[in-house]
């Protein structure tokens, strides 16, 4: 039977379903990304686990996106790109926000955002936004005389214990970086202030690891560990017959380094990774600020 042959009220409805479906094939999609001010673009650095919201109509001044908010419709989180992607949307207005956190500082105008959001008009002739980008920067503060640790994405992630000690470590797929754009982590000191930055990258069953302090910060010594699972850590933290393991020990990690003077920049430190294709790195990077 063809499309003719069929009642009228079959096509009228064949018709609606079509532009429900069209309607609803709309998305919008973005990155986030990190300006570390380091000479890097800031492409290289997207931000893992940010929220970014979407909204029927705008905010008030100085309110701050979530789910409570008047007009919320959805929320998401950028992935290990920084990509994130709202799907499914119907032809209107939308309004498109990132979460705010302490110590970040959102860049506006020109490609950024020109009001810390973007206003999306989808339409039967603009069914799909991409490139509603965020980009922030993190207040690099001075921590003279702190440890410090690298940290996934955000201070605290990736604890080794949930308390009494706030020593962190990261995840690295082999493969993720390279020389040219290595994959960059935040050194966290006091547990919120940015320090500095860890850059890692892997070529041909090496990994390669460079500390890297940020505004007027330096290094006085950096420990560093490298392990093709978490359980491998055991051997250099502390152990209690009640509580199990517990803290790092970076006295004890395979690679340390002590500075007679103050170092803003490592080089780069090279680990065998041999057999540790298709898996994730498990990294612990200390430091003391000098």
């Amino acid at each position: 039977m063809t499309y003719s042959n069929l009642p009228r009220i079959m096509l009228l409805t064949v018709a609606v379903l079509g532009l429900v479906s069209v309607a609803s094939a709309c998305e919008i999609s973005g990155y986030k990304y990190q300006e570390l001010s380091d000479g890097t673009k800031y492409v290289n650095n997207p931000i893992q686990g940010w929220d970014v919201y979407l909204f029927s109509q705008p905010l008030p001044a100085g309110t701050a996106p979530s789910s409570e908010a008047t007009g919320y419709l959805a929320q998401t989180t950028t992935g290990a790109d920084g990509k994130y992607y709202f799907k499914n949307l119907g032809y209107k207005t939308y309004y498109v926000y990132e979460e705010g956190r302490p110590g970040w500082t959102q860049l506006t105008g020109g490609i950024y955002p020109a009001n810390s959001y973007y206003k999306v008009i989808l339409t039967s002739a603009a069914r799909v936004a991409t490139e509603k980008n965020f980009v922030n920067k993190y207040n690099v503060v001075k921590c003279s005389g702190e440890t410090a640790w690298a940290a996934q994405q955000k201070p605290e992630q990736n604890r080794f214990v949930e308390k009494g000690n706030w020593a962190t470590y990261i995840t690295y797929n082999v493969g993720e970086g390279t020389n040219v754009t290595p994959k960059v982590f935040p050194l966290y000191a006091g547990q919120t202030k940015l320090a500095g930055s860890l850059y890692v990258y892997d070529s041909n069953g090496k990994l390669y690891v460079k500390y890297v302090a940020g505004g007027s910060n330096a290094f006085s010594e950096y420990h560093l560990q490298v392990e093709d699972e978490f359980a491998g850590f055991q051997d250099v933290r502390t152990y209690n017959k009640k509580t199990g393991y517990g803290s790092p020990i970076p006295g004890q990690f395979d690679y340390v380094k002590e500075y007679t003077t103050k170092t803003a920049d490592s080089g780069w430190i090279t680990v065998p990774i041999s057999g540790y294709e298709d898996k994730d790195v498990y990294i612990a990077a200390h430091a003391a600020m000098a």
